[in-house]
């Protein structure tokens, strides 16, 4: 069982379900239409969560449509696919300039926000997702980077691409637009880094350097880059 959200129509696209309609006269109105929906993630109690762009909405829903709640996260202009951080815990990337990464729960309330300013904002972050050790990872599309913030610290603790510069020797990313933890077939921690297009680029995180592979190379041969650090 898969799940899609088709933004250029108001609908949720799962596997032999269909939520919402194929208007393009998107509201908000769950189960039955979405205001431009870009994301549909399970979460841990088998239900999924729903991200709507127009009105800034995250809500739970069944797959038979049932919905259990509904949301604004806080302060969120452009809401780009949200993701369970835990049980009453969400986490969703603001797709703005300047961005955020926001942390919410079921009533919208606030629990945690990185905003920062100046040289350091976000530029279309597009998705963050919560590591085991408590930090998070997203991806900052315009920036041309993936980074981990640590929200205790409340600050980036580990990047991989260079700030606005886009590029595709190793240690630069152009645009990425995902990023997910690496299939367990690959035998160290890594995460699989989604750019435009099909290409991939595999990173695993080092307290001294980084290894690189693209897609369908020989990933015990990687490249390694001399900057950046994982903390």
């Amino acid at each position: 069982m898969s799940a899609r959200a088709r933004g250029d129509f108001c609908v949720i696209l799962i596997v032999a379900i269909q939520l919402g309609s194929t208007s393009t006269a998107c509201s908000h109105d769950p189960p039955r239409q979405f205001a431009q929906p870009n994301g549909a993630f399970p979460l841990t109690d088998g239900h999924y969560l729903i991200t709507e762009i127009l009105g800034d909405w995250v809500e739970e829903m069944s797959l038979n449509g049932q919905l259990y709640w509904s949301a604004h996260p806080p302060g969120v202009s452009y809401p780009s696919d949200a993701n369970e951080v835990s049980p009453g815990r969400y986490i969703v990337a603001d797709y703005s300039s300047p961005g955020q990464v926001v942390m919410f729960g079921r009533t919208g309330q606030l629990i945690w926000r990185f905003r920062p300013a100046g040289a350091a904002a976000l530029n279309h972050p597009s998705l963050a997702l919560p590591l085991p050790n408590g930090n998070i990872l997203v991806n900052n599309e315009y920036n041309d980077r993936v980074i981990v913030i640590s929200p205790r610290a409340n600050r980036i603790v580990w990047q991989y691409g260079h700030n606005g510069v886009p590029g595709s020797a190793p240690g630069y990313l152009a645009n990425p637009d995902g990023v997910d933890l690496a299939p367990p077939d690959i035998p160290e921690s890594a995460w699989a880094l989604m750019l435009g297009g099909a290409a991939e680029v595999i990173v695993t995180p080092n307290a001294r350097h980084w290894s690189h592979s693209t897609s369908g190379a020989n990933l015990s041969a990687t490249d390694e880059c001399d900057e950046g650090t994982y903390g």
